[in-house]
């Protein structure tokens, strides 16, 4: 249960973000409560000694993802990846020092290190084209974080950039980092992420279509896939973010309580 100020209702509009996933049913409301853990600003020991007693217990199996979260913005919110609780001792100092008025909460989410994972993001363009002819391109690195794709090309860890024409599975690898998987591996998981994206496509579409209505030309949807197919959907983006929030946010009344904290 997140630890949230009861003296504070104002939604900060990246959790209205993440809510908005579940409005088109590209993600499970209840995956979303559970994977993200929210804390006031002014409750950070709260979650950090959350963590301290998770990393007590896990025995190293999983990397935290702490994250600071503004008020009025979506973008570039500052993080800090903990391995060990050497690593939490550094966030905690950091953190003494960090103008807390800026941000209203402080979110961790955890990914589990014994399984592989791919993190992967697909674009699409939404021109006077879409949906009927589509032209996508998927980028997707394996590892314990989606701010890996970022990080490229200075990575460690398999990648492969991706292009699709319409929604089928007719690619064309266009970069790849092979590291430790072999070309066959990385064509394998291409296709079938292909696979598990078709299963959102009317819902992609119907989520582009509204992106777009908000004066937006392109969607990027993120995601993770675990070892045993387990495919999420976790983020999304596009070039005016606000846009869509402010006009989700103007619904009040027919979808106000979605953004009730609970």
């Amino acid at each position: 249960m997140s630890a949230l100020s009861q003296m504070d209702n104002f939604v900060p509009p990246k959790w209205i973000k993440h809510k908005i996933l579940t409005i088109w049913n590209l993600r499970d409301e209840n995956d979303l409560k559970s994977t993200i853990h929210r804390y006031s600003i002014n409750e950070y020991e709260k979650c950090l000694q959350k963590i301290d007693e998770e990393l007590r217990s896990s025995g190293g199996n999983f990397v935290y993802i702490i994250k600071l979260v503004y008020r009025n913005s979506v973008y570039k919110l500052p993080n800090f990846l903990i391995h060990s609780r050497e690593d939490l001792l550094t966030c905690r100092d950091k953190l003494k020092d960090v103008k807390k008025e800026q941000f209203i909460e402080i979110w961790y989410c955890k990914n589990i290190t014994l399984k592989e994972t791919i993190f992967g993001r697909v674009l699409f363009s939404l021109d006077e084209l879409f949906p009927r002819i589509v032209k996508r391109k998927m980028e997707i690195a394996w590892g314990n974080s989606a701010r890996l794709i970022e990080q490229y090309p200075n990575l460690e860890c398999a990648f492969a950039s991706v292009e699709i024409d319409g929604w089928e599975k007719n690619f064309r690898i266009v970069d790849v980092i092979q590291a430790d998987k072999s070309k066959a591996e990385i064509q394998e998981a291409v296709v079938m992420l292909l696979d598990l994206l078709i299963i959102y496509q009317r819902r992609i579409i119907d989520f582009g279509k509204f992106v777009n209505e908000c004066g937006c030309s392109s969607l990027c949807i993120e995601f993770l896939c675990e070892n045993d197919r387990k495919f999420t959907i976790i983020d999304w983006d596009c070039d005016n973010d606000m846009k869509v929030i402010n006009r989700i946010s103007r619904g009040a009344g027919t979808i106000a309580e979605l953004f009730v904290v609970k």
